[in-house]
């Protein structure tokens, strides 16, 4: 099986995603991760643009068995879509493939099962429908623009009105290299054809990832909301009420208290 690493450089330079911790840590995951999975996998290759060559094979040293720069043909290509290098990536394997992302560290190869698998992924995970940034948003924007999504999409949304599935692709591969080249370049037309650039410009959804391996949760005001949680804050709008300094609650409360009764008293006060 041929391990396979991407590595888009404009995201990169352009802050997209959830940042490493530091440049250092970031270069010293690449270095771990090609140097564990060749220990399982000789057999690898790396997708990048010709400034990701400069930074990881000229400058970092990552020995591979190919480099190959083919994703210069996205320097006019979205930064926010950070997952068209992976997407390209993927529809270049003509035999069975893992792709890594910099953040997985193979300390022992993947399970038999896996690797003869038609496709396979990390993991997969569900969501409401109507979570920010789910595919209510998406076929809103497309139904506006009188444009139809793919039959996949209408098929697994027919599955379940309530949630909708998403796999994390932080590694990802197969036998079925057919199928995974024909899920990326569905994925890549839908994203990049120029039919659809006016269902994508009324989507007002920040894009980004975790990293290599999500999407944009963090990018935009609905995802901050997530770190937060509301609170009652009380504004004294009159006169101040509070004990002068120097005076007790206990002593300021008793004053008020007879203060009151006292204007009470008075003719013509209420």
């Amino acid at each position: 099986m041929r391990a396979v690493w991407s590595f888009w450089s404009k995201p990169f330079h352009a802050g997209t995603g959830w940042p490493w911790c530091s440049p250092v840590h970031h270069l010293l995951a690449w270095g771990l991760s090609v140097r564990l999975a060749r220990s399982h996998y000789p057999d690898t290759v790396l997708i990048t643009d010709t400034p990701g060559r400069a930074l990881l094979v000229d400058a970092l040293g990552l020995r591979f068995g190919e480099v190959s720069t083919a994703l210069d043909q996205l320097d006019d290509a979205d930064p926010g879509l950070w997952m068209l290098g992976k997407l390209l990536a993927y529809s270049m394997q003509e035999e069975s493939f893992v792709h890594l992302d910099a953040d997985v560290f193979l300390w022992r190869p993947l399970p038999d099962y896996l690797v003869t698998a038609p496709v396979f992924a990390q993991h997969l995970d569900e969501f409401p429908v109507d979570k920010w940034g789910g595919p209510l948003v998406i076929e809103d924007a497309f139904l506006r623009a009188g444009l139809a999504l793919p039959v996949e999409w209408r098929w697994i949304r027919s599955q379940s009105m309530r949630t909708f599935p998403e796999a994390n692709l932080g590694i990802f591969g197969g036998t079925d290299s057919c199928f995974t080249r024909y899920y990326a370049r569905s994925a890549l037309d839908l994203a990049l054809n120029p039919g659809h650039a006016a269902a994508w410009a009324s989507v007002d959804a920040p894009m980004g990832g975790f990293k290599d391996s999500g999407l944009g949760r963090r990018h935009g005001a609905e995802g901050i909301l997530k770190y937060t949680e509301p609170q009652t804050i009380a504004i004294q709008r009159g006169l101040p009420l509070a004990a002068p300094a120097g005076v007790t609650d206990e002593i300021f409360s008793r004053a008020l208290s007879v203060t009151l009764k006292v204007l009470r008293r008075v003719p013509g006060l209420r």
